[in-house]
């Protein structure tokens, strides 16, 4: 179906078709291949959301996330009161009738795992929430703070976690810090501070946090996983005196900690007297299951619960948090400040703003869509190059696994890959002693075009054919 309309250019062809899937990518392209074609010209005002939503016959939301994209990726300029225009220095144009290819830092598909879409990043909201925030924000708020954050923040967040997560918090027991590597750092320092040096991590699992053990001075204990989340049998078997796992949504393999699994490491931590550093990093997206809730909920006199906003918003909004029983607050607390760990305080204010108004909300289930549509365009690419049967974690979050075979050299096929162009991570990379194999596979930022070209390529090379 074509659809016209009148802008300060003139008549401006487009054509969506309503009996195709995909409407929001077909604005997309046909937006941007008028831009890089000179059909749209730098500075031209665009039709409101409302207006082209109706001219169309397609929702208000699909055009505001098409412009709030295009306005991420250099094409457009929004401004409060002033519409959307070209921008005057658009991103560079392919050849006429191409559709630009992003640049990539390291190939021409990026699918490395835990990378959100940071075009998806609510600029207007968070620019709106900003001015809000200083015209509201006292004068003495701008200087130095409570090193736990600003106290009206904590309540927001501690009102949000409660809300969304069955975190039971106080303003009290929060501590707002400068991302979850800072968090994890300083809580891992005091329970090693505290002679707790014996620390189980999820094998496979996440890097990051066996780094700040190791530098803390920490001891190691690789605990395994399966398709039910942590082995919490091996964990009772290991002597530990803290487990760091991530329960809602296990990195990197995906699988969900069970309910029998989650009252036994209920049970080793009250039992044992352990710690359960509770790492929540992306538990808001979630696509095939209901909503599991944080196991601090719980035990919260046992559990330090931690997050940040990395995944729901973009890495470089360095604001994460802790909730800490009230025995280890005050070491946390003393921990977090010698680390100056704390985050920005208008950042702070502004994320709470965000949070109280509902627009935080209203931003996680826009990405929460465009994740399941990138999510079931990777499910069905491997579906149709028969390598379904092998994939594995993806009922929630922005990364899957490709299994592969015991033994198999991940690491040669990645390398393989990424002379083909695809660029993802080896299970390997995230092992201690385990032998798990295969290619952890992110879907946050490649379009659904992207993934399923990167699958063609990673079904060729797999089956020996690359």
């Amino acid at each position: 179906m074509r659809r016209e309309w009148t802008t300060s250019a003139g008549e401006v062809l487009l054509t969506v078709d309503p009996s195709m899937p995909r409407k929001g990518e077909q604005l997309r392209l046909a937006l941007r291949r008028s831009i890089a074609e000179g059909v749209l010209h730098p500075g031209t005002r665009l039709p409101s959301s409302r207006v082209l939503s109706a001219d169309l016959g397609v929702s208000r939301g699909l055009v505001v996330e098409v412009y709030e994209q295009l306005s991420a990726e250099g094409w457009l300029t929004s401004r409060h009161g002033s519409g959307t225009t070209v921008a005057m220095h658009p991103s560079a144009g392919p050849t006429r009738g191409h559709e630009p290819m992003p640049q990539r830092s390291v190939a021409a598909l990026d699918l490395r795992p835990a990378r959100p879409d940071v075009a998806s990043f609510p600029r207007t909201a968070w620019a709106a929430a900003t001015r809000a925030v200083l015209a509201d924000m006292p004068h003495r708020d701008l200087s130095y703070g409570d090193h736990r954050g600003h106290r009206e923040v904590r309540a927001a967040f501690a009102s949000y976690l409660a809300r969304v997560r069955g975190v039971r918090a106080t303003p009290e027991l929060m501590v707002m810090t400068n991302g979850f590597s800072a968090g994890v750092g300083s809580v891992v320092a005091t329970l090693v501070d505290r002679g707790e040096r014996r620390i189980a991590v999820e094998d496979p699992g996440g890097y990051e946090p066996r780094r700040r053990v190791t530098a803390a001075g920490g001891e190691i204990l690789a605990i395994p996983v399966d398709d039910h989340g942590l082995v919490v049998e091996a964990l009772d078997a290991s002597d530990a005196d803290v487990v760091l796992v991530t329960p809602a949504h296990q990195y990197p393999m995906g699988s969900v900690l069970s309910a029998e699994r989650r009252a036994a490491l209920v049970d080793w931590a009250r039992r044992r007297g352990g710690w359960i550093l509770e790492d929540d990093y992306d538990a808001e997206f979630r696509y095939d299951r209901e909503p599991v809730g944080a196991v601090q909920g719980i035990v919260p006199e046992r559990t330090i619960h931690l997050g940040s906003v990395a995944k729901t918003l973009a890495p470089s909004v360095r604001v994460g948090w802790l909730v800490v029983p009230e025995p280890l607050l005050e070491a946390v607390v003393s921990a977090h400040e010698t680390r100056v760990s704390q985050p920005g305080t208008l950042e702070q204010f502004v994320l709470a703003r965000l949070a109280e108004d509902g627009r935080y909300d209203r931003h996680l289930r826009q990405v929460r869509r465009r994740y399941r549509q990138r999510r079931d365009a990777l499910l069905d690419a491997l579906s149709c190059s028969g390598l379904h049967e092998r994939v594995a974690g993806v009922a929630a979050g922005m990364q899957a696994v490709l299994r592969l075979d015991d033994g198999a050299d991940d690491t040669a096929l990645v390398e393989h890959l990424r002379d083909r162009g695809v660029e993802l991570v080896a299970l390997s990379r995230y092992a201690i002693d385990s032998s798990a194999r295969g290619l952890v596979i992110g879907f946050g930022q490649p379009t659904p075009a992207e993934l399923r070209r990167a699958v063609g390529i990673i079904a060729d090379v797999v089956s020996g054919q690359g």
